[in-house]
């Protein structure tokens, strides 16, 4: 067999050499010129018909690392008789792969790292309740809250003893080490919160305060209007806190309080009272990680319940004091406040009423289904709220497209990508991106050649002796969705021999070189394909009715494609790219097959994916 496959790929050799000059000769396969010339580029006058049944897929899927999340085609534009295009690229939401490593936005963590962050000094203090709330995978895909700033509001009375404040800041900076944290006082001499004085702390920085306090006595049932609120803490704090929240974008993180009552503190009502709030607050229940409960002393959500989070603020451990801990929803209260921060720093184009979203509609949800008086919308996953939220999207020209993120491809498309190091960004429902290397996650399988052969155009050619002159169509560039491509057709030069062994048996060669020239489609990825070379070699036997062939199917031979690929989102929400040129040239296959009159069985050695073994019957219609 190794001698058959020297010759046919000396034939292709040959007619590569010779006849490459002659690529351009069927001007109909330009749109513009077959417009311009009906007569010159007549339509086709037959179809082809038939029934294939294959062995093996037809697909090559390029995912993320994880749950796939859609799956439909979007169309294709290859003919009715044809497979769909054979190679699927759909991407998924990155997770841990806990074999392997972590992907996520353009980063790799391997599951080593997860280990070293849970086995630190500042990790093991209180590991349970950070592991309740995924903070170990958020910092081993290195988000820290680098670039936030936490504005702990709260005692800081110069005294030989820790502050309540600073534990309260203890508990911020181990969530989010990488945060500018600000110890501000707004205790008054007594101990109690100074509104006014915290009202002059409130500035115009783009900033997380956390106020771990709670009005004794006056729950959020007593605050639920303005006028009501300010009788309370007057308006000057009302008014600081909602131009910081519509003017510098800042986030107010409450703690519930801490007297075990079905409703959080007056404090936790001022979203409800002040419309300003809204989208800019977020109550914070303790959750007791040795229980898996409600902390006993902590206030439940009750009114506030649509922007209210649990999180673990009990037995958590701080610098303050080495062998007790501390507890109380003053302690939870921080645990967001990194949250936030981490957010801030991954996804610095989200506005704050996003993150507040993001980190509500990604809670663990506790007690009663979905949103509850007492955990609110359940307890905080720091690893969901990193993670894709709702459809991903792909963007094109520019601008992100709101549609499922399938594409499909052929294989010499998926097997250029497997050996580049192309990377593209994929949007979540709040824009924020998540990169992928595409080829980390590509499997490729066989190309469909049944269907190839039911495909073949035979009658669109012109003899010459022993050449021949024509065009076919071929799938060879055929995607869709993001990967859409147009029409192509591959204009070609032939040669076909044969020789008579006998009366009844027949030997036969052929060998043929195209050029292919292919043109992407509206809001695709691919922006530009070369001239694309084929080839293809075929040798065989009849005998009677009976016909043994060894042939290398169409392949291309030479030509590139370009990606505009999406790479990432700017801190100013613009979104980068990069090109990528894909040398489409591709290892031929081998296909060994036998025909009785219009009935061919094969088998095909594919150099990517998998092999295939076809059975078709095929029949021609003439009008």
């Amino acid at each position: 067999m190794k001698y058959m496959k020297g010759l046919v790929s000396g034939v292709l050799g040959l007619i590569v050499t010779t006849t490459s000059a002659l690529a351009n000769i069927d001007k109909c396969e330009d749109e513009a010129y077959k417009l311009a010339n009906p007569d010159k580029c007549p339509a086709q006058s037959f179809f082809t018909t038939g029934t294939v049944l294959g062995i093996g897929g037809g697909v090559a899927t390029i995912g993320g690392v994880v749950a796939l999340l859609g799956m439909s085609n979007s169309g294709s534009s290859s003919d009715n008789s044809g497979p769909a295009v054979p190679a699927t690229i759909s991407f998924r939401s990155p997770t841990l792969n806990n074999q392997t490593r972590l992907v996520f936005d353009n980063e790799e963590t391997y599951v080593t790292d997860l280990t070293n962050i849970s086995n630190s000094a500042y990790y093991i203090k209180n590991a349970e309740q950070y592991d309740a709330i995924g903070l170990k995978y958020a910092h081993a895909r290195g988000k820290t809250g680098m670039g936030s700033d936490i504005k702990i509001m709260d005692d800081f009375h110069l005294s030989q003893n820790a502050t309540h404040g600073d534990n309260v800041s203890y508990i911020a900076t181990s969530v989010a080490p990488g945060a500018k944290i600000d110890n501000i006082n707004v205790a008054n001499a007594n101990g109690g919160l100074d509104f006014n004085a915290f009202a002059s702390q409130i500035d115009d920085n783009h900033a997380i305060y956390n106020v771990s306090w709670e009005i004794q006595n006056i729950y959020a049932t007593q605050a639920t209007t303005k006028s009501k609120i300010t009788t309370i803490i007057g308006n000057n704090f009302i008014n600081q806190m909602a131009n910081a929240a519509q003017n510098a974008d800042s986030i107010f993180v409450i703690a519930a309080g801490n007297s075990g009552m079905t409703e959080s503190s007056a404090l936790s009502a001022l979203p409800i009272a002040v419309d300003e709030l809204q989208g800019h607050f977020i109550n914070v229940v303790s959750y007791d990680t040795t229980t898996k409960t409600l902390a006993n002393y902590s206030n439940q959500c009750g009114i506030t319940q649509e922007y209210c989070i649990a999180a673990p603020g009990s037995a958590l451990s701080t610098d303050a004091y080495e062998y007790l801990t501390v507890s109380g929803t003053s302690f939870a209260a921080p645990v967001v406040s990194g949250a936030i921060a981490i957010l801030q720093e991954k996804f610095p184009y989200l506005k704050s009423n996003q993150i507040t979203e993001i980190l509500l509609r990604t809670a663990t949800d506790l007690g009663d289904t979905g949103v509850d008086n007492v955990y609110g919308w359940g307890l905080l996953n720091l690893d969901q709220a990193t993670k894709p939220v709702g459809d991903l999207s792909v963007a094109v020209s520019g601008k992100i497209i709101q549609r499922n993120v399938t594409a499909n491809v052929t294989p010499a498309m998926a097997a250029a990508i497997t050996k580049s190091d192309a990377t593209m960004a994929m949007f979540d429902e709040y824009g924020r991106a998540y990169t992928q290397k595409l080829s980390d996650n590509i499997t490729i399988e066989n190309r469909g050649r049944g269907f190839d052969r039911l495909r073949r155009n035979s009658d669109h050619t012109t003899k010459l002796g022993v050449l021949e002159f024509g065009s076919s169509d071929v799938n060879l560039l055929e995607g869709t969705g993001f990967m859409q491509t147009g029409s192509s057709q591959n204009a070609f030069i032939a040669t076909n021999t044969s020789f008579d062994l006998t009366a009844n048996t027949q030997l036969f060669a052929r060998g043929q070189f195209g050029i292919m020239s292919a043109r992407p489609a509206a809001e695709s990825v691919i922006n530009h394909f070369s001239k694309i070379f084929t080839a293809s070699a075929s040798v065989g036997l009849n005998h009677n009715d009976w016909t043994f062939e060894f042939a290398v199917p169409e392949t291309i031979v030479a030509g590139e494609m370009t990606m505009s690929l999406a790479t990432a989102r700017l801190s100013n929400g613009s979104i980068a790219f990069g090109n990528y040129n894909f040398d489409l040239a591709t290892k031929p296959a081998f296909e060994y097959a036998v025909s009785y009159k219009n009935i061919t069985a094969g088998f095909v050695d594919n150099p990517v994916g998998t092999d295939e073994f076809y059975v078709l019957a095929k029949t021609k219609f003439i009008f």
